[in-house]
């Protein structure tokens, strides 16, 4: 008997136990709430991907001679393909942390200390806390440093001086910031901060005369949120979990008594053997999953949002 059933389930708890279980396996701070998925996002979004690339430095970046040893040591681990989050933020360890210089602008900053010390939040070695920080941007293939900053310099995060760098001398690395054949106002330091604060994005006329935006901004566990698409984020989840197979699977494993009872419901054709196979595609919020439906007839699951949608054919045995 040929079958033509839709089955729709709601997986978004179950999705969210997923990343919920990644916050905790992380040992990250996170809201225990139903948004986890956003929480390890803006925690993947702000780590940085361990491998090589090239060290740029703007003309007017100046290393004081008390930090050239440390930035030096950095440097390596960068061309190196080390890991250098130990350099970045604490609060790359809070997932809620909104980090308004990295969701607008794109840019991060490095501490610059040269001994090890323990986190006591969730105890991890990062690299000892300095006042002095490197201001960069990170790249796929090379890292640009712009500017070190004490902490306490009142122009430290809200810095238009930092786009006009970029613009002046490396403007192929924001190309895609850039609003050709538009114009905009040259913002204040203080009208930037003041946008960033009400989670607006904005345009800034860059010394350059060129007209750039900001990084789209996603709205995540607050007013203002987490970062652009989350494409790329996913596909680095993918990477980092590649040696475990996909919780996914297993959820959906605890759904499968679940469709068997309906389809005998609704045809009662028999008995079926469903049977989860593999992920073939995890891009943005769509989840697809091929299934085995009597060891041959192939089922297509599509998860968008918060529902499971299962189509399959197949015939009784």
């Amino acid at each position: 008997m040929p079958l033509n059933i839709v089955i729709k389930k709601n997986l978004e708890k179950d999705i969210n136990e997923i990343f919920k279980q990644y916050l905790i396996d992380e040992n990250l701070h996170y809201l225990d709430d139903d948004l986890c998925f956003f929480q390890y996002m803006n925690f993947i979004e702000r780590s940085i991907h361990p491998k090589p690339r090239k060290v740029l430095e703007a003309s007017t970046f100046y290393v004081p001679e008390k930090l050239k040893k440390s930035y030096e040591i950095l440097k390596t681990k960068i061309t190196e393909g080390l890991d250098i989050n130990i350099y970045l933020s604490n609060r790359i360890f809070d997932t809620n942390y909104v980090d308004d210089l990295f969701n607008f602008e794109d840019l991060v900053h490095f501490h610059l200390g040269s001994e090890l010390e323990i986190y006591e939040k969730n105890q991890k070695s990062v690299i000892k806390r300095s006042k002095e920080l490197a201001i960069a941007l990170v790249k796929d293939d090379c890292i640009i440093f712009l500017a070190i900053k004490n902490h306490e310099d009142e122009d430290i995060w809200n810095n238009s001086g930092y786009l006009d760098t970029l613009s002046e001398e490396f403007p192929n690395q924001i190309a895609y910031r850039e609003l050709k054949e538009l114009s905009s106002d040259r913002l204040t330091d203080e009208e930037i901060e003041n946008a960033r604060k009400l989670g607006i994005n904005y345009t800034y006329q860059s010394s350059s005369n060129k007209c750039y935006s900001t990084i789209p901004v996603l709205l995540g566990t607050k007013a203002k949120g987490f970062k652009k698409s989350l494409k790329s984020s996913i596909s680095r989840v993918r990477a980092k979990h590649s040696n475990q197979k996909i919780r996914l699977i297993y959820t959906l494993n605890h759904h499968v008594e679940d469709i068997k009872n309906e389809i005998v419901e609704k045809q009662n054709p028999g008995i079926y053997e469903i049977k989860l196979l593999k992920i073939l595609k995890m891009d943005q919020f769509l989840f697809q999953i091929k299934l085995i439906f009597n060891g041959n007839s192939e089922t297509e699951i599509i998860l968008k949002d918060d529902s499971m949608s299962i189509s399959f054919r197949g015939n009784s045995r």
